[in-house]
């Protein structure tokens, strides 16, 4: 039975915001807490603090290249064999004083030396190095904190920890790091047509494809996805399983069902789940318009369209940035774009962003217009095209937003 009490309480909409107008307005304040994880389990994180360098990195001079470590003021000249430095080994031998000390490429300097002449310049023999050249001093060496300095910041916080960081840190000595925790994301379907895997639908039923596809993409975002089943058309049971949403996750995403109105339907109860309620009521994007921005108790709470193209979409290009800044991340993470060369005409849409999917060939760009139903057309994609409304000319180059 429906409750006619909440239908109809979500404040009159006003025109629908562009999609940079979201990205830049729509900003729950709710941040997660931290945690301390291995440095193994880093990459993809969110940094919670800065990392400070605890060493000079490297920690000692080291040769750039094979060949012989000299003091730079005894070349031009013949110098004799002072032995040779093994890597990993403290040198146990010196140059200087005429000595030229055979070394390999990483190898620590020994004592004397503040250059290093590659093989092939020097004419070696038994009886000595001849070095028929100057060498200034510090030539094909790294010099201790030449890469990284003691204390010097090295991670910023907000900061999403790329496997080069670990590289870096791992180098640094540093075993763990601090880390915001990843945001836990609530995802609603709604719809009396829905049934979840496993179930056999009726003859007007579908299945839900949005809750795993969103469960899939929460991964994608380095957020933990919080399947909360799907809700039948009754305003008072989605409301008691949105109030669950956002007391227990960080973000709630709610995919609307496919029944008549059920868009201001679910506008309605977000704006109920707490204040402010409800910010944004439709985006300007085709498709992707029946779009809900709502913010309760801090934390931001997203209604998507019921039908899955649009909804993955808007989840991309919003649900994504928004989860990043729950996670602490500092700037959001730029769009995984290529450019190409437009194969046709693609026609832009009145006063709203066209999403066209496209395929990548080479430097090639086919778009692949299709109606919003065809999911198989968006699975088969690379990823998609933001059209403006003049549209694009066939031959221009254009950037393709890839798909997660």
């Amino acid at each position: 039975m429906r409750n006619p009490s909440i239908l109809g309480r979500v404040r009159p909409a006003s025109a629908d915001r562009t999609l940079e107008e979201a990205l830049a307005g729509y900003r729950p304040p709710h941040r997660v807490g931290a945690e301390d994880v291995d440095l193994t389990a880093a990459v993809g994180r969110v940094a919670a603090e800065d990392v400070v360098s605890p060493i000079s990195l490297p920690a000692f001079d080291r040769s750039a290249v094979d060949g012989w470590a000299i003091a730079s003021t005894d070349v031009p000249g013949r110098l004799r064999r002072g032995g040779a430095v093994h890597m990993g080994e403290q040198p146990q031998v010196s140059a200087g004083g005429g000595a030229a000390v055979a070394v390999p490429t990483g190898a620590r300097l020994p004592d004397g030396a503040d250059a290093v002449v590659m093989s092939e310049l020097a004419d070696a023999r038994e009886d000595g190095v001849e070095i028929g050249q100057p060498v200034r001093p510090g030539a094909n060496v790294v010099a201790a904190g030449e890469d990284v300095k003691p204390d010097e910041t090295v991670i910023r916080s907000g900061a999403r920890l790329r496997p080069q960081q670990v590289a870096l840190l791992a180098a640094l000595g540093v075993a763990g790091v601090t880390v915001y925790r990843r945001p836990r994301l609530a995802i609603v379907s709604t719809g009396d047509e829905l049934v979840g895997r496993g179930e056999p639908p009726g003859q007007a039923q579908v299945r839900d494809a949005n809750g795993p596809a969103l469960a899939a993409m929460a991964l994608q975002l380095g957020a933990e996805p919080v399947p909360l089943g799907i809700v039948r058309d009754d305003p008072d049971e989605l409301l008691a399983v949105c109030r669950r949403a956002v007391t227990e996750c960080d973000v709630a995403v709610v995919s609307a069902g496919g029944s008549v109105g059920e868009g201001d339907r679910t506008a309605a109860v977000l704006d109920r789940l707490g204040r402010p309620g409800v910010w944004c009521h439709g985006l300007a994007l085709k498709p992707g318009r029946p779009t809900t921005l709502a913010e309760a108790a801090g934390k931001p709470v997203i209604g998507l369209p019921g039908n899955p193209v649009p909804a993955l979409l808007v989840m991309q290009l919003v649900g994504g940035p928004v989860i990043g800044r729950v996670g602490g991340l500092a700037d959001d993470d730029p769009p995984s774009a290529r450019a190409g060369e437009l194969a046709e005409d693609v026609p832009g849409a009145p006063g709203v962003l066209r999403l066209v999917h496209a395929r990548l060939d080479g430097r090639v760009v086919r778009p692949l217009v299709a109606r919003p139903s065809r999911l198989s057309v968006m699975a088969g994609a690379d990823g998609f095209l933001r059209v403006p409304e003049p549209g694009f000319r066939s031959g221009q180059t254009v950037d393709v937003d890839l798909y997660l």
